[in-house]
């Protein structure tokens, strides 16, 4: 082989392995790069389900809660008049109107279910419950009630006290009305519930429908 042809030969090795070594870093720079990982949404917060925010398809709406956490609650069918030393606080749907009582680290409610709420006699007894107390049979039960009446018509009452307990007492009314239920309710110590037994009653007797 004479000199012209080993250089020759010596060109085209070197033509092969530059090209060679273009192909690879063309590969190198032409691969796709990889998209991040969303990060996770912070503690609370609903992760978002589309690339423009919006929910995947057939996903439960989502309700912006804080715009509603300061809409007026409706106004109530009824109407009473707050017993003196109590304070007034707003309701809503279900709870009519709470009250904080003086003394007391628990409110007195009104609350409105539908029907007759679970029934007399379960209810009286889930209370009882609440105060450790045994549960009673419906003679029984009537011989305790206490019977008066408001502007939405007759009404029961009930003290109960537990007697292992003077920390643990309640008094609660319960006030039929067409399709529903009225329930007040007071739990406190027994000072408390007997301290403000009047004012109590009081406040059963004033429920009324509110006039249009």
């Amino acid at each position: 082989m004479n000199n012209n042809t080993r250089l020759s030969a010596c060109i085209l090795l070197c033509l092969s392995a530059c090209s060679a070594n273009s192909e690879k870093q063309v590969q190198i720079y032409s691969a796709p790069k990889q998209v991040a990982a969303a990060a996770p949404a912070p503690q609370g917060q609903a992760p978002q389900g589309m690339p423009d925010g919006s929910l995947p398809p057939n996903h439960p709406k989502i309700e912006n809660s804080a715009s509603n956490s300061n809409a007026p609650a409706a106004p109530s069918p009824f109407e009473w008049k707050t017993p003196k030393g109590w304070t007034e606080k707003a309701g809503n749907s279900v709870r009519l109107v709470s009250f904080d009582v003086p003394g007391s680290p628990e409110q007195a409610s009104v609350i409105i279910l539908g029907g007759d709420a679970g029934g007399f006699l379960p209810n009286l007894n889930r209370w009882r419950g609440q105060l450790e107390m045994q549960p009673v049979d419906e003679a029984t039960a009537k011989k305790s009630a206490k019977k008066d009446q408001s502007a939405l018509g007759a009404f029961q009452w009930f003290e109960l006290n537990n007697p292992a307990s003077a920390e643990k007492s309640m008094l609660v009314a319960i006030v039929p009305i067409p399709d529903a239920t009225i329930f007040v309710k007071l739990v406190g110590t027994k000072k408390i519930t007997s301290e403000n037994r009047d004012a109590f009653i009081s406040l059963c007797r004033s429920l009324s429908k509110r006039k249009s």
